[in-house]
């Protein structure tokens, strides 16, 4: 491949006599960059996949051959460096809650094909509205049509966007006409989202929280997201370690390597860290809950068949398997009492009724908590962090927290 080419293939990010002075020795490219010149060069590929974004890293002897449980730890590890440099960045910055849309809005400037509309989405509560996402609406500057697979192949915007933890939404566009395929949706969310955590240390007896949910409808991640704010414990999800190491948004891929990502933080469970998992388990295997770590507490959130139908719907699921797998996760926590919390969720179609339970239910956990583990108890939330990191989420779950329950804060 000639010195322009691969400029081009880069996005003109490394001029061609740049590239010229890599191939001569007299330069090497940055490491930011190696991933991007495997997909170019399309540079260890396998059956699976088309390249391997850490091919160069590893015939440079910087990273190990691995297999899939090392995949997904070196996932986990680079979230974690990506989190401590966001919370670094967040606490000498304002408006950290728009993180990482400058470089989106950059992207969209220097390549002049996209318009961009952002839209704060406000929900919760009755009395306690948070800034729960942003969606993005993209169209064409040409006025062709749009979809989310031309933004994924845009190599810049696909790369910001996965900067953002963004996804494509189902909502209707702002603005198109209903039946017109103009506009890309997108939606940054600011609750659910992974977080580092505000403790140094674990409470005794407590270095884990896992909850887990069959469908993402139960909307697990927010409620684990809540319950690590008011624990001080930081959030990891098994969708977003399986975002990272994807290329597309294939969705029979995602849930593979959302099990994949499952699979790994079983046998290395985090420390400080609430992490979720929603998938129906596979035919040949129920081992979905850490039942041999003592230090980690369990919680299911088991949908109710309006939940479970509502989920059929959406998300294009069969009922009858959603709700035999129910019954076999059901049989097979009985035969284990008193090892996972099971907490009973329920369809509301009215987003404040939704977010109500959502308070809810993490309230009931962060009760339990404090009774089995005495040094949660002994401990308040600390809103200077909170306040400073989640002034529009976490800290207003704090407020209501107060407001509803015994649970004192800081």
């Amino acid at each position: 491949m000639s010195a322009p080419e691969l400029s081009r293939r880069l996005n003109y990010r490394v001029s061609d006599d740049i590239v010229n002075n890599w191939r001569k020795g007299a330069s090497r490219p940055p490491l930011e960059l190696l991933p991007e010149i495997s997909r170019a060069l399309n540079m260890g590929g396998t059956e699976d996949r088309i390249h391997d974004p850490t091919f160069l890293l590893k015939r440079m002897k910087l990273l190990p051959y691995e297999d899939d449980h090392g995949l997904y730890e070196l996932a986990y590890r680079v979230q974690k460096l990506d989190l401590r440099y966001r919370h670094a960045v967040e606490r000498h910055t304002t408006g950290a809650h728009l993180f990482g849309l400058p470089n989106l809005i950059r992207e969209l400037q220097e390549t002049q094909e996209y318009a961009l509309a952002i839209f704060p989405r406000f929900e919760g509560p009755l009395g306690y509205g948070m800034h729960v996402a942003d969606r993005l609406d993209f169209r064409r500057l040409d006025g062709q049509a749009c979809d989310d697979f031309q933004i994924i192949n845009h190599p810049r915007l696909w790369t910001a966007l996965r900067n953002l933890y963004a996804y494509p939404s189902a909502r209707q566009p702002r603005w198109s006409n209903p039946g017109e395929e103009l506009t890309s949706c997108w939606s940054v969310a600011h609750i659910g989202r992974p977080k580092p955590p505000y403790r140094k240390q674990p409470f005794d007896g407590l270095d884990a929280v896992f909850c887990y949910a069959l469908t993402i409808d139960t909307w697990v991640n927010d409620v684990a997201s809540l319950l690590a704010t008011s624990l001080g414990y930081g959030l990891t999800t098994t969708r977003d370690l399986a975002f990272e190491v994807v290329e597309d948004l294939d969705q029979e891929q995602l849930l593979a390597e959302r099990r994949k990502a499952h699979d790994t933080l079983l046998a290395r469970p985090p420390r400080r860290r609430v992490w979720t998992h929603h998938c129906p388990p596979t035919s040949d295997s129920i081992d979905l809950f850490p039942l041999k770590e003592p230090t980690i507490a369990s919680f299911w959130l088991r949908e109710s068949d309006g939940l479970l139908q509502h989920a059929a719907r959406k998300q294009h699921y069969d009922i009858h398997e959603l709700r035999a797998a129910r019954t076999r996760i059901d049989e097979y926590l009985r035969q284990r009492p008193d090892r996972v919390v099971i907490l009973d969720v329920d369809y509301y179609p009215d987003a404040a009724d939704r977010w109500q339970q959502v308070f809810t239910i993490t309230a009931t956990m962060v009760r339990l908590l404090r009774t089995r583990y005495p040094e949660i108890a002994a401990a308040s939330p600390s809103r200077a962090d909170t306040e400073q990191l989640e002034p529009r989420t976490g800290a207003v779950f704090l407020d209501w927290l107060a407001d509803h329950t015994d649970v004192q804060t800081d």
